[in-house]
């Protein structure tokens, strides 16, 4: 399905964003920008494989929590019905926690994330409009960093670690509504699904009894794929 999205849905969206971008009246007078401020949270549906590398105990999985933050979104539209909007936001915390025969670590570490994402949007109603309900195609890019052990990890693992992750770029996609409250000012609500994966890579510098063991790496896949809830409040302009 992912592979039918990229390479039919998402480039036949963006040819028709840019037939909308040139039938767009220079002439009009309506508010072309959209700026949005509020929260957001993430469900992620988290899924691994099992920890894998040198001298690893089978079953070893992990899972994440589901973290709220602060968004904020700027919209610029396009012609009656279609708009491009940028959203970013503070940094979330992920916490990871053993799962499966791992489920005793109750803490594996934390990890920072910024996920910027683009989405161009097709509204129902026209520009004009109080109420706009609308359906967009995303592509985020998912940037993990700042990861951080627990001592319990480095115990379970038998030495100091460090974890890396890597960043994923995916699609995406959202439906949601701006409602005009007054004049410039509307309030917004959306909801979306986001494939997100990552690769977690930790390197243990191994000590058993105080002895050296040497450095031992191991990798485990994650797939987050969250759903995403928003509120906000905006200004047009």
């Amino acid at each position: 399905m992912n592979l039918f999205l990229r390479k039919v849905i998402f480039p036949g969206f963006l040819m028709t964003i840019g037939l909308a971008l040139g039938q767009e009246s220079s002439g009009s007078k309506v508010h072309k920008n959209l700026f949005k401020l509020g929260g957001g949270k993430l469900i992620n549906n988290t899924s691994t494989t099992d920890l894998a590398g040198p001298i690893t105990p089978t079953g070893y999985r992990i899972d994440v929590n589901n973290p709220t933050g602060f968004v904020a979104s700027y919209t610029r539209f396009f012609g009656a019905h279609f708009g491009v909007e940028v959203l970013l936001g503070l940094p979330l915390t992920l916490k990871i926690k053993g799962a499966a025969e791992a489920s005793f670590v109750a803490s594996v570490g934390t990890v920072k994330v910024l996920p910027p994402t683009l989405i161009f949007n097709y509204y129902v109603s026209t520009i004009e409009k109080d109420l706009r309900p609308y359906l967009g195609i995303a592509l985020n890019h998912t940037i993990f960093f700042n990861a951080e052990s627990s001592p319990e990890l480095e115990e379970t693992l038998f030495g100091e670690t460090e974890i890396d992750l890597s960043s994923s770029t995916n699609i995406g996609g959202f439906a949601g509504l701006n409602y005009r409250i007054h004049d410039r000012y509307y309030a917004s609500a959306m909801f979306g699904y986001v494939a997100v994966s990552t690769t977690a890579t930790t390197t243990t510098d191994t000590r058993v009894l105080g002895i050296p063991f040497g450095t031992i790496e191991r990798e485990i896949e994650v797939d987050l794929n969250p759903f995403v809830f928003l509120l906000s409040l905006g200004v047009s302009f």
